[in-house]
């Protein structure tokens, strides 16, 4: 029982830094094709309202997994479903797994969530 309110709470926080600085990081990556509205993680899975540049209405996405290394440095995206089948497809052949370099600036902010994301 403490095991899971301990996780609980580390979620609540993870998703405090994903409504701010979470964001604000993925939609510094993806503004040429759109913008993430909503950022939030529920157990393993991260959920993400997106709306895309052209596109009538927001779709959603979902990432099962993170990994991140000690330093924060790189993190290892899990795998993606969309409410789209065309964009879970695009992100099965360029996202599943992909690599991310985490920018130096984000990384002290990451640092204590490291194990628990």
């Amino acid at each position: 029982m403490f095991g899971k309110l301990v996780a609980h709470s580390m979620d609540s926080m993870i998703n405090v830094f994903l409504k701010t600085r979470g964001m604000a990081l993925v939609n510094s990556r993806i503004a040429r094709y759109g913008e993430v509205t909503d950022l939030r993680k529920e157990g393993p899975c991260y959920h993400a309202r997106v709306r895309l540049l052209g596109h009538g209405s927001d779709l959603e996405v979902t990432m099962k997994g993170l990994e991140m290394d000690e330093g924060c440095t790189v993190a290892r995206l899990g795998e993606f479903s969309a409410s789209e089948p065309w964009l879970e497809h695009l992100l099965e052949d360029h996202a599943n797994g992909r690599r991310i370099p985490i920018p130096e600036g984000a990384r002290p902010a990451l640092r204590p969530f490291a194990k628990y994301v």
